[in-house]
C-alpha cells in the first residue's frame, strides 16, 4: 500500500513509494507470504469496517455532547477602543 501514516508501523503490511517498490513488494508477497502473515493482516484489520468506524465516531460525538460546555467569547465581548492590553483585559476570564 502507499505509505499512510496510520499504517506505517502495522505488522504484515507492505508499503511502497514508487512503481518499482510496488512491484518488488508484490513479488516479495507472492514468494514469501506465510499463513502467519495472512493471519496477522486479517487480525489487524478485522475491526476496520465502516460499521466499526461509525460506532467510534458516535462515541466521540456522545463524549463531546456530554462534556461541560465552554463559554466562548464573541465579538460583542471585546471592547474596540483603547490599547491592546485593554482589549485583552476585557475578554471574559482575563
Amino acid at each position: 500500500m502507499s505509505p499512510l501514516y496510520e499504517y506505517r508501523n502495522t505488522p504484515g503490511i507492505r508499503s511502497y513509494q514508487s512503481a518499482q517498490e510496488f512491484i518488488a513488494a508484490v513479488e516479495d508477497a507472492l514468494q514469501n507470504d506465510t499463513e502467519e502473515d495472512r493471519y496477522l493482516r486479517q487480525a489487524t484489520v478485522r475491526d476496520c469496517t465502516w460499521e466499526a468506524r461509525a460506532v467510534q465516531v458516535g462515541e466521540m460525538f456522545r463524549t463531546l455532547l456530554q462534556a461541560p460546555q465552554t463559554k466562548y467569547c464573541s465579538m460583542a465581548d471585546v471592547q474596540v477602543s483603547g490599547s491592546s492590553s485593554e482589549h485583552l483585559q476585557s475578554l471574559p476570564g482575563a
